[in-house]
C-alpha cells in the first residue's frame, strides 16, 4: 500500500512501518524477517524486495528538465519548481543533494562544491562564509546550505564566524558514490 501511495519513494521509513503494524521495537525487530520474507533493508528504510519507483512519462520529463537546470547552474542552482515527491526523489535516487534552504545541487555540482570547500579548509585551517561563497562562486544563500550541510555531515565545524574541517571524507558519500 505505500509503494502504491508513493509511487517515487524508494523506501518507507522503519519507523513508519513499525507504527502501521503497531508494534514495539524489540516485536518489530523479531517478527519483520518471518512476516515479510519479501521486505528489504537498506540505507532509506524497508521496501518491498525489488521495488524500484517508477515515475511517470510526464515526470521524468520535468526530472530530466529539473537536472538540467541543476547541472547548467553547478554551485548556484536554481530553485525548483517541483512538487515534494519529484525534489525527493532526485535525492533519493542520487541525482541530487538537498542542502536545506530550498537549496538542490546536482550530484556532480555538490560534490565538486566539497572538494573546493575542503581544499580550502585544509590549505588556510579556517574560512568565513564569504570566503566559501567567494571560492565557490556563489550566492550566501547557497554557501550557507552547503556549510551546514558539511557541518550536519561532521565534515566542518563552525567556530564563531568561521568554518573548520572536522574530518576530511574518507570517501566517497553516498551521493558521490552515485556520481
Amino acid at each position: 500500500a505505500y509503494h502504491r501511495d508513493h509511487p517515487l519513494r524508494h523506501a518507507m521509513p522503519p519507523e513508519e512501518l513499525r507504527g502501521r503494524l503497531a508494534l514495539g521495537a524489540r516485536e518489530y525487530a523479531a517478527l519483520l524477517p518471518a512476516l515479510a520474507p519479501d521486505v528489504a533493508r537498506g540505507e532509506a528504510g524497508v521496501a518491498r524486495a525489488g521495488w524500484t519507483p517508477r515515475p511517470t512519462q510526464a515526470q521524468r520529463r520535468q526530472l530530466e528538465a529539473a537536472l538540467q537546470a541543476l547541472a547548467a547552474g553547478g554551485a548556484t542552482p536554481p530553485r525548483l519548481d517541483l512538487d515534494g515527491e519529484l525534489l525527493g526523489y532526485l535525492e533519493a535516487s542520487g541525482q541530487a543533494v538537498s542542502c536545506g534552504d530550498g537549496v538542490m545541487l546536482a550530484t556532480g555540482a555538490y560534490a565538486a562544491a566539497v572538494r573546493t570547500v575542503v581544499a580550502r579548509l585544509q590549505a588556510t585551517g579556517g574560512a568565513t562564509l564569504g570566503d566559501v561563497r567567494d571560492a565557490l562562486q556563489t550566492n550566501r544563500r547557497v554557501a550557507q546550505a552547503l556549510l551546514e550541510t558539511l557541518d550536519r555531515r561532521g565534515v566542518t565545524r563552525r567556530e564563531g564566524e568561521t568554518r573548520v574541517l572536522v574530518a576530511a571524507p574518507t570517501g566517497a558519500t553516498p551521493e558521490e558514490r552515485r556520481a
